[in-house]
């Protein structure tokens, strides 16, 4: 999104029409402890209100893109792969990476009195920065709070953002940490298998 010359990334989710008092006192209470986060690889300038049945989050725009399209920046439309065609990260990079989502989620983890869970890491919100090439999450996860919806892929494909998604997501895991333990451990594996094409 673009106002006044400034660039945004906004996200909405379909709430309904009706917004009861007790969503409205969430949405305050969750943006006063998102907005006091303070860390590198995290959005800034949080903007969080609800219009006409939608909820929308708005985060300050950085200069990036996100992991998948710094991987397969050739892929199809359709999101197929084509594995000549990925741009596989020097080991280095890769490493790094992890360190840097590691580290994000465990800042987040670490908030009190609760822990703060994404539900929705993969390779489509984790971006790379163009100036410190160091990953930062495109959002808080927040609107996933409020759906209790994960997309699985039929085919385990990773390039769908449902494969990153814990089974356990819409059981007894939906407020747990392991849910985004479990999204890291296969952003290690989508970082970590392209390694593997480099062997004969």
């Amino acid at each position: 999104a673009n106002k006044g010359g400034q660039r945004f990334l906004l996200k909405r989710l379909a709430i309904g029409q009706a917004v009861p008092d007790e969503v409205a006192a969430l949405l305050s209470n969750d943006k006063a402890a998102l907005t006091a986060l303070q860390h590198v690889g995290l959005p800034t300038g949080l903007q969080l209100f609800h219009e006409g049945g939608f909820l929308y989050t708005v985060v300050d725009h950085f200069e990036g893109q996100t992991l998948l399209e710094n991987v397969y920046p050739h892929r199809s439309q359709n999101d197929g792969i084509e594995l000549g065609q990925c741009i596989i990260p020097s080991l280095d990079h890769a490493i790094r990476w992890a360190f840097h989502l590691v580290d994000i989620l465990w800042y987040l983890h670490g908030q009190k009195p609760f822990p703060i869970i994404h539900r929705n890491i993969n390779p489509l919100t984790v971006w790379v920065e163009y100036s410190t090439r160091h990953l930062r999450l495109a959002d808080f996860g927040l609107t996933n709070s409020f759906q209790r919806v994960a997309e699985k892929s039929s085919d385990g494909s990773p390039m769908k953002p449902g494969g990153f998604a814990s089974p356990d997501l819409l059981g007894d895991g939906w407020g747990d940490v392991r849910t985004d333990i479990y999204a890291f451990g296969r952003m290690l594996d989508f970082l970590f298998s392209a390694q593997y094409r480099r062997m004969p």
